[in-house]
């Protein structure tokens, strides 16, 4: 039996930055196979907001194909933001939601995250606790239906109900816990092998051996250096 422990700073600083290339794969999928699927819904993010009056949260950017995300909210933002949804799931409020403060966040800092106060999350989150509706804290904000898209790409399914009826983080990091791995923050860097091109992932070097659990899923075909 493999036993899988989970430690939410691996979580949110690797398997965020991992998941990026494979959900931003199967969004162009789905995007490209049929269209009417997205509605509104996002690589399986579901929008609160009324399909009549606010669909432009979402089309708003549909037509724009998204080639490039440089996912930089910090960890700090990331872990108050779903505690906060959390612990409002808990007291029976569902209009919280981190990938709505978050991209409401972005907009706020014009993209900088260097200007992240926590207090920002916890005063948004009362609001929203107190009745108001994140359309009207928006409206006016242009790139907000951006945020969402690329922050919903990333994030959605992050959260959700577990099988023990609570509400909360869904993912693992995907090395079995006590085994020792070494990894490499090398998205976006230059390869050359072959071609002139950009590395989209990140790598996680583990030992032979190790229990893994894989992204997707599928068979393995063909082991050995690619050519």
């Amino acid at each position: 039996m493999i036993i899988l422990t989970f430690n939410l700073k691996k979580i949110l600083k690797t398997l965020s930055i991992t998941a990026i290339i494979a959900v931003m794969l199967s969004f162009t999928l789905i995007f490209f196979v049929s269209p009417s699927t997205l509605g509104l819904n996002i690589a399986g993010y579901e929008f609160p907001f009324d399909d009549a009056e606010n669909k432009h949260f979402v089309l708003a950017t549909a037509a724009e194909e998204i080639k490039w995300v440089d996912f930089n909210i910090p960890y700090e933002a990331l872990r108050k933001a779903m505690q906060l949804e959390i612990n409002a799931r808990r007291e029976g409020c569902e209009a919280v939601n981190w990938i709505e403060m978050l991209s409401y966040l972005a907009c706020k800092y014009w993209g900088n995250w260097a200007n992240y106060r926590e207090a920002d999350l916890v005063a948004l989150a009362e609001r929203l606790k107190n009745g108001e509706e994140m359309r009207q804290i928006v409206e006016g904000q242009e790139q907000f239906a951006y945020h969402m898209r690329r922050y919903g790409a990333i994030l959605g399914g992050f959260l959700g109900e577990r099988e023990d009826g609570e509400h909360g983080l869904l993912v693992y990091f995907p090395i079995a816990a006590g085994y020792r791995f070494s990894h490499s923050d090398d998205f976006g860097h230059s390869r050359s092998y072959g071609y002139d091109r950009r590395h989209l992932g990140h790598d996680i070097m583990a030992s032979v051996g190790t229990p893994v659990i894989a992204i997707e899923s599928g068979i393995v075909e063909v082991m050995g250096w690619n050519q």
